[in-house]
């Protein structure tokens, strides 16, 4: 299935959906100083069309495998955020049984206090419930159904290298 191609609005209705929700429920960028939001060596892969949805002009552009990463000098506004920092450390994975669960970036280890001390910091249910969500409306669109598949088979046996045992907390029941 296709969206209307209407990706702004698409992409609109998704950052609606994590809306201010953020992984804690306090800025869980004190833990680190915003390690983040350091664009230097870092930055944030686009979601296919994403780039109708966003200004771009605040971000150094580059292009990695065919696809858009976005780097910051860590001072955004916040509702022009890419949708990977609205998520950041996680990603909606489509796992062979088709479900979507809510999977840390691999990446993100190196990266994010949070994901370093997983197996003692209560996540926001709220916040990875909308993960979920905006995994299923992500799956609608074809070309975001594969790079959700396709990110997610690269992730999944990294993130095993990193955490041999998804924490409960983050298991769907």
């Amino acid at each position: 299935m296709r969206t209307t191609g209407n990706y702004a609005a698409f992409y609109r209705l998704i950052y609606d959906t994590i809306g201010g929700l953020t992984p804690l429920d306090y800025d869980c960028g004190s833990l680190c100083g915003k390690a983040c939001c350091k664009g230097e060596e870092n930055g944030m892969l686009l979601f296919p069309h994403e780039e109708e949805a966003l200004d771009l002009s605040a971000y150094t552009v580059c292009e990695q495998d065919g696809l858009l990463l976005l780097r910051c000098d860590g001072r955004c506004e916040r509702e022009n955020r890419p949708l990977a920092c609205r998520i950041f450390p996680f990603f909606p994975t489509i796992m062979p049984n088709g479900r979507i669960a809510v999977r840390p970036e691999a990446g993100a280890f190196k990266l994010c206090p949070c994901l370093q001390h997983i197996d003692c910091i209560r996540f926001d249910k709220l916040f990875l419930r909308s993960v979920r969500r905006i995994g299923r409306l992500l799956s609608i669109d074809d070309d975001c159904r594969a790079f959700l598949t396709e990110r997610g088979a690269e992730n999944e046996p990294l993130l095993h290298m990193v955490l041999p045992e998804i924490p409960r907390s983050l298991i769907r029941r």
